[in-house]
């Protein structure tokens, strides 16, 4: 994930040397704007909603929506970093 906003931005700067010297500066706002109006749709089809979210709107969440989310206690989630291990890792990425 951080590496996709590099790749984006190196592009992004690449594509604008191709497209702005020839071209002028609106069209990159189109270039831009093409990856949204594919990907909206598809994310739209393809990602299920959450069970909350339906729980809230009254629809029943089908069981392959379900499946898997086990409710754990209460518990501070700041105090999860420091479990099972993770305290070392969790104060070096804080001290970095």
């Amino acid at each position: 994930m951080m590496t996709g906003y590099h790749v984006g931005a190196v592009a992004t700067a690449l594509i604008g040397i191709l497209v702005v010297a020839d071209h002028g500066w609106r069209p990159m706002f189109v270039m831009g704007a093409i990856p949204a109006l594919v990907l909206v749709p598809l994310m739209f089809m393809r990602l299920p909603e959450s069970p909350a979210f339906l729980k809230a709107r009254g629809m029943a969440a089908k069981p392959a929506d379900v499946a898997g989310h086990v409710r754990a206690p209460r518990r501070n989630p700041i105090s999860a970093l420091f479990h099972h291990g993770l305290a070392r890792s969790t104060i070096a990425f804080w001290v970095t």
